[in-house]
């Protein structure tokens, strides 16, 4: 009986402990407010990704774009309808450019779904359907890396365009066909 009682008072302490309230502590001097530190170690701009422009086969850009396996005979991903929006079209560039905003790969293929019939859908295709809504030979052709991160090329597409019209010197050359 004696040890019941102890073991209930230990149990007891042990819960108002664990309620008890924290103590203000003051941060010492120089000290960095777990609040205000940095989310992103390192510089900020390097870990976003750079923007990519690309050129098609044909003009694709109201067709939702899905991503195939190197081989182009297996569906990799494809969006989920949720994921598509009018701001995930890509925007026209100069000299038949378009500034990717979906997530566009060399082995990219684009679907007869168009933007708005997509986003439409309750659920997204069977991998059988989207297979058989590929575009014959509608292709990437080229896929070209910019110095800046997507939202800076969203908010300038002049300066977009002057470096197209410049030979896009400063943007690597990631794909062509």
């Amino acid at each position: 009986m004696r040890l019941m009682k102890i073991a209930g008072v230990l149990a007891l302490s042990a819960s108002l402990l664990a309620c008890r309230s924290a103590r203000e502590t003051t941060p010492a001097a120089g000290a960095v407010p777990v609040e205000a530190a940095p989310a992103v170690v390192g510089n900020p701009v390097g870990a976003l990704p750079p923007a990519l422009i690309y050129k098609t086969s044909g003009d694709y850009r109201d067709n939702v774009p899905i991503t195939l396996d190197a081989a182009r005979t297996g569906i990799v991903s494809y969006p989920d309808p949720t994921d598509i929006s009018p701001e995930m079209k890509p925007i026209p560039l100069a000299d038949g450019y378009l500034l990717d905003r979906r997530g566009i790969a060399p082995t990219s293929a684009f679907t007869t779904y168009t933007y708005e019939q997509y986003a439409a859908l309750e659920k997204a295709p069977a991998s059988a359907r989207l297979r058989a809504s590929i575009i014959p030979d509608a292709a990437v052709t080229e896929v070209r890396k910019l110095p800046f991160p997507l939202s800076e090329a969203v908010a300038d597409t002049a300066l977009c365009n002057r470096l197209i019209r410049e030979s896009l010197a400063s943007c690597p050359l990631v794909y062509k066909k």
